[in-house]
C-alpha cells in the first residue's frame, strides 16, 4: 500500500510538532515505512500521530532511565 501525502505551503500542527524534524523522528518515520511496505503495519490514523506518540514514549523513557541513573 502506498502512502499518498498530501503537501500544502503551510505547515501542519499536530500534538508532536517538536519532535518533527529530529534525528529520533526521522529513525521512526524510517522504520514505520519500512513495516508498511511489507505489509508488516497497516496504518489507520495520520502518519505524523504514529510516530509522534512513539517519538514521546522512547523520549519519557529515556528521561526516566537518566533520572534513575541507568546506562542506556
Amino acid at each position: 500500500m502506498d502512502r499518498k501525502i498530501k503537501t500544502s505551503s503551510a505547515k501542519h500542527i499536530h500534538l508532536y510538532i517538536a519532535f518533527e524534524g529530529t534525528p529520533l523522528w526521522r529513525r521512526v518515520d524510517k522504520a514505520i515505512s519500512a513495516l508498511v511496505k511489507n505489509g508488516d503495519l497497516q496504518e489507520t490514523m495520520s502518519r505524523e500521530y504514529i510516530v509522534g506518540y512513539i517519538c514521546k514514549i522512547v523520549s519519557a523513557d529515556k528521561a526516566q532511565g537518566k533520572r534513575q541513573g541507568n546506562r542506556e
